[in-house]
C-alpha cells in the first residue's frame, strides 16, 4: 500500500494548494505511573490535524422575474485527517495504518427550487421528519462513528429523542408563507408503490406570548423491510415576563403492527421555568439510549417507558451563590436519583457536592469537587465515592491538579494526579487505572 511521506506533503503544499485548517501540538511530561511503576518522561507525544483543500467549486444560477428557478451547489476535493488528531511523526497512509488520511469528494446541493411570491417548490426531496420533543436530561456517548469520508469522528454526545423512521420516496416540498407540504412517489407497474407525505404549519402566535406548531408525516416505503408509518408532532410554548412553559411531543404508529399497543411509539417533553426554579420532564415509550459499550458499530440499547425529570433551583438571581440540581433518570425502570449543589464561595472559588442512589441496583455514590480560578493559575480537585451492595469493595476515586497558560506565554503548564479511579483497591492487577499517575506537563500548541 503506497505511503505518502512528509517531504511529498510539503511539495504538494508548495505547488499552490490551500490549507482549510491545520492544528497540532507537542506535549511532554515527567512523572510516575502508580499502576505500571513507569517513571520519567511518560506520555510524551505530538499530534497533528489538518484539512487540505485541494479544490473547491461552487455553482449557482438564479432566474429573473416574479417566478424564477434557482440552484446552488458545491464540490470540494480535499485530503483530511478528519476530526481526530494523528501522530505527526507517523507515516501517512491513505487507507490504513497508524495515521489514516482520506482523499475524497464532498459534493452537495444546497438548494434547487422554483420561487414565486410567498411560495416556493423544492425539487430535491420531501422534507425530513419532525422532531419537536427531546430530552433535556438523558444523553449517551457515541464512539467510533464515521464521517462522510469514512474517517472515525471524535466521540460525541447524543441527546435521547424519538424519531419516526426516516424512509422517504423521492419527491418535492412546497412552501407557502411557512406552511410546508411534501409529497413523494415512486413505483413500478405490477409492483409496490412507494409513497411519502409531509405537512407542517408555521410557528403560529395564537395569543400574546403563546405559540403553536404542528406537523404530520406518512410513509409507505419498501427498503429491505417495509416502512408503513404515520406520525404527528406538535409543540406549544407560553412565555411571559414571569414564567415560561414549553411542551412538545412526537407520535408514530406502525400501520402493519398486529395491534395498537405494539405499533404505537413516541415521546413528550415539558419544560417549566418560574424563577428561581426550572423543571424538565421527558417521557418516551421506547427510545434509543445508547450503544453497547458506546460503540457506534455495535447494537443499539433501547429503553422502554423512559421517564426522567430534573429540577434546578438557581439562587444566584437573588444574589445567593447556590445552585441546587435534583435529577431522576429512568424513574420507571432504574430510579437513578442524584442531588447536586454548587456554591460560588468567592469570585474565584466554586465548590460542588453530590449524592446519588440507584434504587434498582441499590448503588450509592457521593462526591465533591472544587475549583479555584486565580488570574495566573487554576487549582482543581475532586473525590468520588461509590458502592454496590453486591460488591464487597468501596470505590474511591480522587484527582487534583494545578494548571496555567500565563506563566509562560504560548505554553500550557500543569501538575496533577490523574486517572486515580479506585485507590482503595489499587493492588488489583486486572485494572490499570486504579492509582493513576502523577505528572508535570508542558504543552505547546498551534
Amino acid at each position: 500500500m503506497k505511503k505518502i511521506s512528509a517531504v511529498l506533503l510539503i511539495a504538494v503544499l508548495a505547488s499552490g494548494f490551500v490549507f482549510a485548517g491545520v492544528s497540532g501540538w507537542v506535549q511532554t511530561g515527567v512523572g510516575y505511573n502508580l499502576d505500571t511503576t513507569e517513571y520519567g518522561f511518560i506520555k510524551q507525544d505530538n499530534k497533528l490535524q489538518f484539512n487540505l483543500d485541494l479544490a473547491t467549486a461552487t455553482g449557482e444560477k438564479k432566474g429573473e422575474g416574479d417566478i424564477y428557478a434557482e440552484i446552488n451547489g458545491s464540490v470540494t476535493l480535499l485530503v483530511t485527517t478528519g476530526e481526530k488528531e494523528i501522530d505527526s511523526d507517523d507515516p501517512f497512509d491513505f487507507v490504513t495504518g497508524p495515521a489514516t488520511l482520506k482523499l475524497g469528494l464532498d459534493a452537495s446541493n444546497s438548494y434547487a427550487r422554483v420561487v414565486g411570491p410567498d411560495w416556493s417548490v423544492a425539487i430535491d426531496g420531501v422534507a425530513s421528519r419532525p422532531d419537536y420533543a427531546k430530552s433535556a436530561i438523558d444523553t449517551y456517548t457515541v464512539k467510533n462513528d464515521t464521517d462522510d469520508f469514512g474517517i472515525t469522528k471524535d466521540d460525541y454526545t447524543e441527546t435521547v429523542t424519538y424519531k419516526l423512521a426516516n424512509k422517504k420516496a423521492p419527491g418535492i416540498t412546497a412552501t407557502y408563507k411557512d406552511f410546508k407540504v411534501g409529497f413523494g412517489m415512486k413505483g413500478k407497474v405490477d409492483d409496490k408503490l412507494d409513497l411519502s407525505a409531509y405537512v407542517a404549519t408555521p410557528d403560529f402566535e395564537i395569543a400574546d406570548g403563546v405559540k403553536l406548531q404542528a406537523a404530520a408525516v406518512y410513509t409507505d416505503v419498501l427498503d429491505v423491510t417495509r416502512y408503513h408509518l404515520i406520525g404527528a408532532s406538535g409543540k406549544l410554548s407560553v412565555e411571559t415576563d414571569n414564567f415560561s412553559v414549553k411542551a412538545a411531543g412526537d407520535f408514530g404508529y406502525d400501520l402493519d403492527a398486529a395491534d395498537f399497543k405494539s405499533g404505537v411509539n413516541g415521546d413528550a417533553s415539558l419544560a417549566i421555568a418560574v424563577a428561581p426554579v426550572a423543571v424538565d420532564v421527558y417521557y418516551a415509550r421506547k427510545v434509543q439510549t445508547g450503544y453497547v459499550d458506546d460503540d457506534h458499530d455495535l447494537a443499539e440499547i433501547n429503553t422502554t417507558n423512559l421517564l426522567s425529570a430534573k429540577v434546578v433551583t438557581d439562587l444566584n438571581e437573588f444574589d445567593v451563590p447556590v445552585k441546587l440540581t435534583l435529577t431522576g433518570k429512568d424513574l420507571i425502570n432504574k430510579q437513578n436519583l442524584k442531588l447536586a449543589a454548587s456554591v460560588s464561595a468567592t469570585e474565584e472559588l466554586t465548590v460542588g457536592v453530590y449524592g446519588g442512589y440507584v434504587i434498582k441496583t441499590e448503588k450509592w455514590s457521593a462526591g465533591a469537587d472544587a475549583e479555584y480560578a486565580a488570574d495566573m493559575y487554576t487549582l482543581a480537585a475532586n473525590v468520588d465515592l461509590s458502592k454496590v451492595p453486591a460488591d464487597a469493595k468501596i470505590t474511591l476515586g480522587v484527582g487534583a491538579s494545578i494548571s496555567s497558560s500565563k506563566v509562560i506565554p504560548g505554553a500550557s503548564l500543569s501538575l496533577g494526579w490523574y486517572d486515580a479511579e479506585d485507590i482503595l483497591n489499587g493492588a488489583d492487577p486486572a485494572d490499570k487505572d486504579n492509582l493513576g499517575y502523577i505528572r508535570a506537563t508542558c504543552k505547546i500548541a498551534f
